[in-house]
């Protein structure tokens, strides 16, 4: 039996510390799936999302072997019911929840004008990764933001090495052409 299938069987018996260990070694690809796809500070709570779902209906997956596309077809769904959700509350409920960019910029205060271009940066980045293909996208965010290694994303995604290499290699240069044809700003 292979590790996936061994902790999916004892997490459908029941076992919290096996369905624990699959959050640990899946949470970053699903987290890298939701990312662009998602407002940021929607991210986490999506994440919960999905992996609640997953507990619940863990002992409906018949094949360990198929986690992977299994959490990912859940991911999808919950994207699609935030994004339903979202546009139901925005038409209900137009002006709310506008959020203040520069309130999400780190470090300290920026004047006004500092904090529009780094949120205008900001955005056209998050733009930019959403843009790219799922299979780059997931590869470069896991590896640039959760900062994986290569032998890791491979493990994670069930890959070879060299492919995340060479998606790892063309995310990164259409990331880097899409920034460079909306006119990002390098620091």
């Amino acid at each position: 039996m292979s590790p996936d299938r061994d902790l999916v069987a004892a997490a459908a018996a029941g076992d919290t510390e096996a369905f624990k260990r699959l959050m640990e070694r899946y949470g970053p690809a699903v987290s890298a799936l939701l990312h662009g796809k998602v407002e940021p500070r929607d991210e986490e709570d999506l994440l919960q999302e999905v992996f609640l779902a997953a507990y619940q209906r863990i002992g409906r997956l018949r094949n360990g072997k198929a986690l992977w596309p299994w959490l990912r077809r859940i991911a999808s769904n919950k994207v699609s019911d935030h994004w339903r959700r979202t546009y139901r509350e925005r038409r209900l409920f137009p002006g709310r929840g506008v959020d203040d960019a520069a309130e999400n910029v780190p470090g300290k205060a920026p004047t006004p004008s500092e904090a529009a271009g780094r949120a205008d940066d900001l955005r056209r980045l998050e733009e930019a990764l959403a843009g790219l293909k799922e299979n780059l996208r997931i590869v470069v965010y896991l590896h640039l933001w959760e900062e994986e290694t290569v032998a890791h994303i491979a493990a994670l995604l069930g890959i070879r090495e060299t492919a995340v290499r060479m998606r790892l290699h063309r995310g990164l240069r259409r990331l880097r052409d899409r920034l460079t044809a909306t006119g990002f700003r390098e620091e």
